[in-house]
């Protein structure tokens, strides 16, 4: 079973632009492969729409997680 903190150091795209302390949704697919729709805020500059994305963190008291951006390959 997998746990809201399994999703943390695990990579996924932004749905939507995710702006510093604004909620956005992005596709994280977790260590078994599967893909989840969660509920993020960013605490950098504010992450583009289909951009790639890394899970730093979960607060537990909001549900919420919080990504930062993730260079793609040959960036």
């Amino acid at each position: 079973t997998i746990t809201p903190f399994d999703l943390i150091d695990c990579a996924g795209v932004s749905v939507v632009s995710i702006g510093v302390d604004e909620i956005g949704v992005s596709q994280v697919t977790d260590h078994e492969g599967n893909v989840h729709n969660v509920r993020c805020v960013t605490r950098e500059t504010e992450i583009a729409r289909n951009s790639s994305i890394l899970v730093t963190d979960y607060d537990p008291d909001t549900g919420i997680y919080t990504v930062s951006s993730q260079p793609t390959k040959g960036e």
